[in-house]
C-alpha cells in the first residue's frame, strides 16, 4: 500500500473557484473514484493548519498540523511539526499541487518520503508580464516576488515535477535547468459539465465575442472589428470586475467609447459559464503567456470556436483546432475575428474540430497518470 500526502491548505475552495484551487479539487475527488474503481493499493492523505467540511476530505485520511503561535507561522509549523505528523503516517510520497513560497518549505524537510510538486506555469520568470498584469495589493506583490527565489531554492530537494504541458516541461527545463528525466507530463483537463448543449435563449441577448482576458491589444482589436460594421458585444468574465479591471485596460476602453459594448460579468459559475461558452459566436484568448489554458480547453468541448494566442502551451492545447496569432497584431484579431463571425461554415468547422480535440483530454486520465508518477516514486524508495 502507498501512502500519497497532499498539502491542500493553501487553497480555500470556497473563495477560490477556478485556477489552482479547482485542479487540486477535481484532481483528488477523480483519483479518489479511480482507486475504488480500479483497486488502486493507494491511500490519500490530506494535510492542513484546519479541520474542514468540505467533501474533498471524505474519502481520505486527513492530517491535521495546526499552526504555531510563532512568525512566519506557516514555515515553522511546517519545519517542526510535519515530520514527525509525516512520520508518523508513514507517507511514502508527498505532494504539493502547486509552488507556494511558504508551503515550498516542505521540501526541505528530510525522511524516507519522496516529494513531488506541479507546477502549472513559469510566468513569474518573464518581468514583461508584470508590466503587463499589475499587481493588484501588497500581500500579492510579497507572494510574487518571493515565489521565483523560494522555488529556485528547493528544486534540487523535488524528487518529480509533474508539468501541465511540454511548454510548461521546456520552461522547467530552461529557465531552472531542472534534468529532463526528472519532469512528467500531465495535462490538465476540463470538468465534464464543459459540453455541447441546445440552449434556446441567449444569456446576453444579441451576438457576442466571449473572453477572460482583457488586453490594450485586444481592445484595439476589438474597436478595428466594430469599425467594420459588426456590433457583436465583447463579453468578459473572469476575477475582474469593472472596479478591479487595470486602470490602463479602462483608459483604452474610454479612449474609444467602448464601455457600453464591454460587458463585465466578473466570475460566473461554472453552469452558467456553459451557456455563455455554448451561444458565443467565438472565444478568444489573447494571452501574453500560458502554462496550459484551461479556458480555450473549455470552450472548444462546448463547441465554441477559438481563437487563441500563439504563445505558451496554447499552440500545443488549440493544435490546428483554431486560430492561432500572434497576441500583439490587433490588425490579425480583427481580421480573424470579422472572419469567424461572418463566416458560418467556418464557425461549424471549428466547432466540430474543437469538440473532438476536447474528447483527448480529461480528469480520469489526469488522475491515472498522477498515480503513476506517485507509484514510480514509491517503488523508487
Amino acid at each position: 500500500m502507498i501512502n500519497v500526502c497532499i498539502a491542500t491548505d493553501v487553497y480555500d475552495f470556497e473563495k477560490n473557484k477556478v485556477g489552482v484551487a479547482q485542479y487540486v479539487k477535481r484532481l483528488i475527488n477523480t483519483m479518489k473514484k479511480v482507486i475504488e474503481k480500479e483497486k488502486v493499493d493507494l491511500n490519500i492523505y490530506l494535510i492542513h493548519y484546519f479541520k474542514y467540511e468540505d467533501n474533498l476530505y471524505k474519502g481520505t485520511k486527513e492530517i491535521i498540523c495546526p499552526l504555531l503561535p510563532f512568525i512566519p507561522r506557516k514555515a515553522f509549523t511546517i519545519l517542526f511539526k510535519a515530520p514527525k505528523l509525516l512520520d508518523k503516517y508513514n507517507i511514502d510520497v508527498f505532494h504539493l499541487p502547486a509552488p507556494n513560497p511558504l508551503e515550498n518549505f516542505y521540501f526541505l524537510l528530510k525522511g524516507k518520503f519522496k516529494k513531488i510538486l506541479t507546477v502549472h506555469d513559469l510566468y513569474l520568470f518573464f518581468s514583461f508580464l508584470r508590466t503587463k498584469y499589475p499587481l493588484p495589493n501588497p500581500l500579492k506583490f510579497l507572494h510574487d516576488i518571493s515565489w521565483k527565489p523560494s522555488l529556485a531554492m528547493i528544486k534540487d530537494k523535488v524528487d518529480l515535477f509533474i508539468a501541465v504541458s511540454n511548454n510548461t516541461k521546456k520552461d522547467l527545463i530552461r529557465l531552472l535547468k531542472i534534468p529532463e528525466e526528472k519532469i512528467r507530463v500531465v495535462y490538465e483537463a476540463q470538468a465534464e459539465i464543459f459540453k455541447p448543449l441546445k440552449i434556446k435563449n441567449n444569456p446576453i441577448g444579441q451576438p457576442y465575442i466571449l473572453t477572460n482576458t482583457l488586453t490594450q491589444e485586444i481592445i484595439i482589436a476589438y474597436y478595428k472589428l466594430k469599425k467594420m460594421g459588426v456590433d457583436h458585444k465583447l463579453v468578459y468574465f473572469g476575477k475582474n470586475t469593472w472596479r478591479s479591471i487595470p486602470r490602463n485596460i479602462k483608459d483604452i476602453i474610454n479612449k474609444y467609447n467602448l464601455y457600453k459594448d464591454i460587458l463585465i460579468l466578473g466570475y460566473v459559475p461554472e453552469q452558467e459559464l456553459v451557456r455563455l461558452y455554448n451561444c458565443a459566436d467565438i472565444f478568444i484568448r489573447p494571452s501574453y503567456y500560458e502554462g496550459f489554458g484551461l479556458p480555450v480547453l473549455e470552450a472548444m468541448a462546448c463547441g465554441c470556436p477559438v481563437i487563441a494566442s500563439n504563445v505558451g502551451s496554447l499552440p500545443e492545447i488549440v493544435g490546428k483546432n483554431g486560430i492561432l496569432l500572434n497576441p500583439y497584431d490587433t490588425n490579425a484579431w480583427a481580421y480573424a475575428m470579422y472572419t469567424l463571425v461572418t463566416d458560418r461554415m467556418l464557425r461549424k468547422k471549428l466547432s466540430r474540430a474543437g469538440i473532438n480535440r476536447a474528447k483527448e483530454f480529461s480528469w480520469e486520465k489526469t488522475a491515472k497518470e498522477t498515480i503513476k508518477c506517485y507509484e514510480e516514486l514509491a517503488n523508487n524508495i
